[in-house]
């Protein structure tokens, strides 16, 4: 019972607060009149009263859950080419601001960054109360601003934002473009899953085909998929290099099972480097950052699995392979989610509390030799 209840609590996650929200529909003849103060999430679906000067000055009517709706892709995209038609490409990030105050006087809660490089671009993302997100991109070509709709480019749902912070606050580098033989390519490190219990960043790779842009490639449909909590950089110039990191919560694989992983936490972390390829980019190397954890479930997986010299070289002394074996560290079946600690230091460093699974309660202590932890104790608490 004790056990249930507690990976019934570590388990369920704190669900992201959407923080960036649209105001209302915009533009046409029944535009809006004066702004006034909305929860978050809401969209006022017909104009509030004028407000009047002095002591007998209208009161707003209130919002209530019967009026929240999501404004029409429609009116969105017609609100961002209002904007995108006042706007100079010359200085990108200035565009990018005057989009984003142009829209937010249209009550349309947006973020626009701009893109360095060959052919001006601006990715132009809103929010909307359902916790779905609508892109643009915008180019500069013949004089004036194109615009594409970028949410069917998407590989696996509609949970992408490109914007310059998520939900969380967190700040995303900006997109990438570069020039290749076959035309211009843009490296975009986007926020993905951000209404979900993870959030974390992911990968698009897009091509430009003289009057449209296209996926070539999307993070989403490889491995990067399976990790939890990501991050993503660029190594080095340019977009030839990105480094993805992420942890083990949900990760399909046994030993991932071996203790129960909550998303707060305890988990592996990996990097992977991933290096473009023609219009793909492809996995050059990939390992799981060392960890007293890490060491823990390895340990645990070569002796359940029958790899004892494994099992050994994680050791201090050798003789802590049979008080192991003695205190039941062997799995049978493999995946059996011991309950451990939380305790901040338990992940990275040690000591490890097993607190349930096991006949009795262990504590398990640890210590560095190089960048690896190695078992030092193994005891009952």
């Amino acid at each position: 019972m004790w056990m249930s209840i507690l990976k019934f609590a570590c388990g369920t996650a704190a669900i992201a607060v959407l923080s960036l929200v649209i105001g209302t529909a915009c533009g046409g003849a029944n535009a809006p009149g004066t702004p006034t103060a909305l929860p978050p999430g809401a969209v006022v679906t017909q104009a509030p009263p004028t407000l009047a000067h002095g002591p007998e000055a209208a009161t707003p009517a209130p919002v209530t859950p019967s009026n929240l709706e999501r404004v029409p892709l429609q009116e969105v995209e017609q609100a961002v080419r209002r904007c995108l038609a006042n706007v100079s490409p010359e200085v990108i990030s200035q565009a990018a601001q005057r989009i984003e105050d142009c829209l937010l006087g249209m009550r349309l809660s947006a973020q626009a960054v701009g893109v360095e490089g060959p052919l001006p671009v601006l990715f132009v993302d809103l929010a909307n109360p359902e916790c779905m997100f609508d892109e643009f991109i915008a180019w500069w070509s013949s004089g004036q601003w194109q615009l594409q709709y970028m949410n069917p480019l998407f590989a696996t749902g509609t949970d992408y934002r490109v914007a310059t912070r998520t939900l969380a606050g967190a700040q995303m580098p900006s997109p990438r473009a570069a020039s290749a033989p076959e035309g211009i390519r843009l490296g975009i490190i986007n926020s993905f899953a951000n209404c979900g219990s993870a959030p974390g960043a992911s990968f698009l790779l897009l091509a430009f085909d003289e009057n449209s842009w296209r996926l070539l490639w999307d993070a989403q449909t490889t491995e990067i998929a399976s990790l939890s909590h990501t991050q993503v950089q660029f190594l080095g110039e340019g977009i030839g290099n990105i480094l993805v990191m992420g942890d083990s919560w949900q990760l399909p694989e046994p030993k991932s099972k071996i203790f129960h992983e909550s998303n707060p936490g305890p988990h592996r972390h990996f990097q992977q480097t991933w290096t473009l390829e023609g219009d793909q980019y492809v996995l050059r190397d990939k390992h799981v950052q060392p960890s007293a954890y890490n060491t823990l479930v390895e340990f645990i997986y070569r002796l359940s699995t029958g790899d004892e010299s494994g099992a050994e070289a994680l050791l201090v002394d050798p003789a802590l392979l049979d008080t192991a074996k003695a205190l039941g560290f062997v799995q049978n079946p493999l995946g059996q989610e011991w309950l451990i600690d939380l305790e901040p230091n338990t992940e990275c460093c040690g000591p490890i509390r097993i607190l349930e699974g096991l006949p009795q309660r262990l504590v398990v202590s640890f210590a560095q030799q190089g960048e690896d932890w190695l078992i030092s104790d193994i005891k009952p608490e």
